[in-house]
């Protein structure tokens, strides 16, 4: 596929990660280049190569497949074309290419079809944000799903005449949520050709769309429910919805990665030969292959052999290699990244256990976040176990620096508003890839990330993605090191019980912050303050031993027991 950019916006990280989805959909893409309107000196770098940079009048010399809009609209683009003597069929934002299952000819198809949606919450106007406003006018009302199923009975009656006459009643979709099977029954009834209805419960009504566990994870229905405009849940192909309303399943058992199934060069062997590891992070800094094996030596006796699968790789080999005692672990956050795609239900179907994030009921499923991992050791000893947490609760920092921020990216723009709110209060050395802007962590700390942030009073340490119970090494490197977490991640609720909220320095994306900033000038510049703040539990000691042991028994029981 050839691919042109057109930039609108000077925040093209959208736009990047719309290539991402997209060479991951149709394999090696070619981009021809990028015109940058909003910045026309800036370049732009996709994976380490700086594209060309074109003139607007030139492109309609060139062949391409798709335009790919960086911007909030797609309209002004799409006005902008005629003039340029561009073929608007051929041009897409960012955030629709990223929608699941995208291709230009279903774009074309939405745009053509003049749609309407009502909706229950503003599941509506997500879409439209997603696809440019290229929907027909729609209707979003907040109300509970009994008041909302009353409203579609008879909408005439509550909608004003100027409003009725823009409806395209004659293709409008219903799309609503419930937890109540009889609020659907009496749903299925209602007379639209398109009617939609999410549900937590599998269901035979025609209507129905039910949405597994693994989706939902953990979050309330109603978040998972707008997600699904958001395109950051697909367990159903979103355009034929739109189309045809059809409850067409995505088949993640079949959402390959290429025509062959070909193990990740990762796969070795570990413990004696009793522990194999296949699609396993050859990146990986944490040791993860050596925890597990010898989580395995010290907690699973005898001679049974166990295979690990991870996420790199393609997902068909875990599901089709005929091996026994196959347990699948997710460090990573799955439902937000398409290199992911096709480990969204855990691949529950085919292996013995998997480990993950995500709170799933399951029998085949144990929560086990990637913090137990990196920052804990495989022991079932409370003493030690309750060691570990002492040690973590007393560490303090040397106070030499203000902010450490160690990131290699920030492709979900969680971490850039962060970093633009808080850079005039502190000080921040950003020692990785992404806003570099100091050596000292490899030519001074050997690389060294533990004892480098230890040098700091405060560490920016956001996830990479925000989802509810995905919570890693971050925040707890920031408690093992001394130093205060600025923390932004599973909806700022990491590990309720735990972590002690108040030993937490929480980013709040739709605020200004502005009592956050103050907190910080005030701790950065109050040493008796910032003392007291330091006196606090980081961990709830009892509570969190509680967890870490009865979490790590429980993975041992089950590979004991494991057929």
């Amino acid at each position: 596929m050839r691919v042109v950019l057109w930039l609108r916006s000077p925040d093209f990280r959208l736009i990047i990660r719309s290539l991402n989805t997209l060479a991951f959909q149709y394999g090696n893409i070619n981009i021809l280049g990028a015109f940058n309107e909003a910045q026309p000196n800036a370049g732009i770098v996709f994976n380490g190569n700086q594209l060309p940079m074109l003139d607007k009048n030139s492109l309609k010399n060139l062949d391409y497949d798709l335009i790919i809009v960086g911007g909030s609209e797609l309209a002004p683009a799409l006005d902008e074309s005629k003039n340029l003597g561009l073929n608007p069929n051929k041009i897409a934002l960012d955030r629709t290419v990223m929608l699941p299952g995208f291709s230009i000819e279903n774009c074309i198809k939405v745009r053509r079809s003049q749609l309407s949606i009502i909706s229950m919450g503003h599941w509506s106007e997500l879409l439209k944000q997603r696809l440019g406003e290229s929907l027909a006018p729609s209707i979003a009302i907040t109300a509970s799903d009994v008041d909302f199923l009353n409203f579609m009975r008879d909408p005439w009656r509550h909608v004003n005449s100027e409003l009725h006459s823009k409806i395209n009643w004659f293709n409008a979709m219903v799309v609503m949520y419930t937890e109540n099977p009889k609020v659907l029954e009496e749903f299925d009834e209602l007379p639209y050709g398109k009617k939609v209805c999410f549900v937590p419960f599998e269901t035979d009504i025609q209507s129905g769309y039910y949405i597994k566990p693994y989706y939902v994870g953990g979050r309330p229905f109603e978040q998972a429910f707008h997600k699904i405009a958001d395109g950051q849940i697909y367990c159903f192909d979103i355009w034929d919805m739109l189309l045809f309303g059809k409850r067409t399943p995505i088949n993640l058992a079949n959402n390959a990665r290429g025509k062959n199934i070909m193990p990740s060069p990762c796969t070795r062997i570990k413990s004696d030969g009793r522990v194999k590891f296949f699609n396993w992070n050859p990146k990986a800094k944490y040791g993860l292959e050596d925890y597990f094996a010898k989580f395995v030596e010290l907690n699973v006796p005898g001679d049974k052999e166990f295979n690990f699968f991870s996420l790199y790789g393609d997902n068909r080999l875990v599901r089709a290699m005929q091996v026994k005692h196959k347990i699948l672990f997710s460090g990573e956050e799955i439902f937000n990244w398409p290199w992911y795609d096709g480990y969204q239900d855990y691949c529950l179907g085919s292996v013995d256990l998997a480990l993950g994030s995500d709170y799933i009921d399951a029998p085949n499923y144990l929560h086990f976040p990637c913090w137990l991992v990196t920052s804990f050791k495989p022991t079932l000893d409370r003493k030690e176990i309750e060691a570990q947490i002492a040690a973590i609760n007393i560490a303090r920092n040397t106070g030499k620096y203000e902010c450490a921020n160690i990131n290699s990216h920030d492709m979900m723009n969680i971490r850039t508003p962060i970093y633009n709110q808080l850079k005039e209060t502190l000080d921040i050395k950003c020692a990785g890839k992404w806003e570099h802007n100091t050596d000292e962590l490899q030519t001074v700390y050997g690389d060294d990330k533990m004892r480098y942030v230890h040098e700091f009073k405060f560490n920016m340490c956001p996830e990479n993605t925000n989802r509810f119970g995905y919570v890693t090494e971050k925040i707890f490197d920031a408690f093992c090191t001394g130093s205060i977490p600025i923390y932004y991640g599973s909806d700022n609720r990491p590990e309720p019980g735990i972590i002690n909220p108040s030993a937490v320095l929480f980013f709040d994306p739709k605020s200004d912050n502005q009592e956050l900033i103050k907190e910080i000038r005030r701790l950065n510049t109050d040493d008796a303050y910032y003392d007291k703040f330091m006196r606090q539990e980081k961990l709830f000691a009892k509570p969190a031993a509680d967890y870490i042991q009865g979490t790590l028994e429980e993975l041992a029981r089950r590979l004991r027991e494991m057929e």
